[in-house]
């Protein structure tokens, strides 16, 4: 079944049929008016990002390499049919404290090209902002990332980190998504693991072939995809490709990071929740500090 898609959807519409149920959506007119709708592409990246180091991982998020954007772009676009690329871009702004090769210089010089989805709320986020308005453009946001990838590049299924929720901006060439419902997660993991959907394995995963597929559908440019906390989805470029992501938790899912955090005290993004919830919890804080300031987040005096 494809992903339903939507237009002229507004804010609130979309809080209250999307991320208060869990529902995936796609939004078609979003990007219409976007100068990077059409100017973004390898050559415009080549010249505006000239000398930026990228982040290059495997289909998982195993860091393999730091390069230039030329480099990638030499070494897995336009590669022939039959030789598919398997290393992906996945460009983060920073999103701990620490040192790295962060891309928020050039998130800083592409940010004319693109604003904030019309639908999309400004503020009643926990994360990023803790209630204060963010723009995905020039606001830090958990895992915010320019992905850059080959034909065939994927991400291996998996569901995003602390029940955080995910946009993604489809710019250049079109991606290949399979999504999974929550409820379909005893199927597809074993401990955290995740099974790989294009190659099974039916000892460690034995009930893979109970799972049901919900969506699965091709992102096309210009469209854009929500993908729900908690869904489990695999991605496949399908062309070589540009997308821009981001992850938020939205106010009204204090509760469910509450119970992720009692349940998975030792979770190993820490250092991300570290850095975005610092000002409610300090930038030293357990997850169990944590969950004890979202109680008193939720219930404030």
């Amino acid at each position: 079944m494809q992903i339903p898609r939507i237009a002229g959807i507004t804010r609130q519409q979309f809080v209250e049929h999307h991320i208060l149920p869990n529902q995936p959506v796609i939004v078609t007119d979003a990007m219409q008016h976007w100068p990077a709708r059409t100017l973004w592409n390898p050559d415009y990246f080549s010249a505006r990002l000239a000398g930026l180091q990228v982040q290059v991982y495997n289909d998982l998020f195993d860091l393999t390499n730091v390069t230039t954007l030329d480099d990638y772009f030499d070494n897995h676009f336009d590669r022939p049919d039959g030789d598919a690329s398997h290393d992906y871009v996945r460009w983060y702004s920073q999103l701990k404290d620490v040192d790295f090769f962060w891309s928020d210089e050039a998130f800083a010089r592409l940010a004319p090209d693109w604003d904030t989805p019309y639908f999309l709320p400004t503020t009643g986020y926990l994360v990023p902002g803790l209630g204060e308005p963010v723009t995905p453009p020039v606001s830090l946001f958990p895992y915010r990332g320019l992905f850059i990838s080959g034909r065939g590049a994927r991400t291996r299924l998996h569901r995003d980190p602390w029940t955080t929720s995910a946009m993604l901006c489809q710019f250049y060439g079109s991606k290949h998504v399979t999504m999974y419902a929550p409820d379909q997660a005893p199927c597809l993991m074993a401990g955290e693991q995740f099974v790989d959907i294009r190659d099974p394995d039916p000892v460690r995963f034995p009930r893979f072939g109970e799972a049901r597929i919900q969506y699965e559908d091709e992102l096309q440019p210009g469209e854009i995809l929500f993908i729900p906390s908690g869904w489990l989805h695999h991605v496949e470029s399908l062309q070589d490709s540009i997308s821009v992501t981001w992850n938020f938790l939205h106010a009204s899912g204090v509760e469910r990071l509450r119970e992720h955090l009692r349940r998975h005290p030792d979770d190993s993004e820490i250092d991300v929740m570290r850095f975005f919830l610092a000002d409610l919890a300090g930038p030293q804080a357990t997850t169990g500090d944590i969950e004890k300031a979202l109680a008193a987040y939720a219930q404030p005096a």
